[in-house]
């Protein structure tokens, strides 16, 4: 059986072993050259963005407002 788009973009995300108070600079670039689906469009490219957004948001909070519900795992589990 195939793996869902959010489940392989998240087992790339993991694999990256990016952690809070790493530059968030380098850790934008692997994020954008560990792309696993070829070209970026359509599903498969939401997906990796929206679980991307998660990434960033845990490994850089802001203070200014609390994380959206969908960012926190209320959508796509």
């Amino acid at each position: 059986m195939r793996k869902s788009w959010r489940t392989q973009a998240r087992e790339v995300l993991v694999g990256l072993r990016i952690e809070r108070g790493d530059d968030p600079e380098e850790a934008k670039a692997k994020v954008f050259q560990a792309y696993p689906f070829g070209t970026r469009d359509y599903t498969p490219y939401k997906v990796w963005c929206e679980e991307k957004l998660r990434i960033y948001w845990w490994l850089y909070p802001t203070k200014q407002k609390p994380a959206p519900e969908w960012l926190r795992g209320g959508r796509g589990e």
